[in-house]
């Protein structure tokens, strides 16, 4: 027998340490890996929740925006039907006077279609404006949520792409799927800083 055809008992102890250490630190990666992909998936739910409450805001104040617009559209007819009403009686009182006929009660009728034409004026202005702030705040909730589906892909990305740390067996790839999902977590909060 030559030397290299013994077996030495001390080379079987380092293999066996060696595959152990492998198998932990595989083990060990396995393990990151599925806790790390835990709490990005928490997170993506987190920010998809937020997401989805910034999309109902968005669209109930843009249905808040267009009713006003229609009650504001309502009170400038008012207001068109009060200034006919008011030109008419002006018109009719002028013609009274003109046949040498009393023209206060026209005229008492032109004022109070006057009156009421004033407040109905304000009234659609004032709903004008209303409207424009929740359409304003729409957009801005619009925006939110677009901002949030971003941060939302970017989390998701980083839980696929930390699946390719268990094949690959490197930690680079798990290194990279955090930063991917520290990113989308800094976005969101952008969202709503921004």
């Amino acid at each position: 027998m030559t030397e290299p055809d013994i077996e030495n008992p001390a080379d079987h102890i380092l293999h066996a340490k060696h595959a152990r250490h492998a198998a932990q630190s595989g083990d060990r990666l396995t393990r990151d890996v599925a806790i790390a992909v835990s709490f990005m998936a928490i997170i993506a739910a987190t920010i998809g929740s937020l997401q989805e409450t910034e999309s109902a805001l968005a669209l109930g104040l843009k249905n808040e925006a267009v009713l006003l617009q229609a009650q504001a559209s309502d009170q400038w007819n008012f207001f068109q039907a009060k200034s006919i009403k008011k030109n008419s009686y002006q018109i009719a009182a002028e013609e009274a006077t003109a046949q040498g006929r009393d023209a206060a009660a026209m005229l008492a009728k032109a004022k109070r279609y006057a009156d009421e034409e004033a407040d109905l004026q304000t009234k659609a202005s004032d709903l004008e404006q209303t409207s424009r702030t929740r359409w304003a705040d729409s957009t801005q909730h619009t925006h939110r949520q677009h901002t949030l589906t971003f941060a939302a892909t970017l989390v998701h990305v980083g839980i696929a792409i930390s699946s390719l740390a268990i094949f690959t067996g490197r930690r680079l790839a798990l290194n990279a799927a955090l930063t991917l999902t520290a990113v989308g977590g800094a976005v969101s909060v952008i969202a709503f800083v921004a």
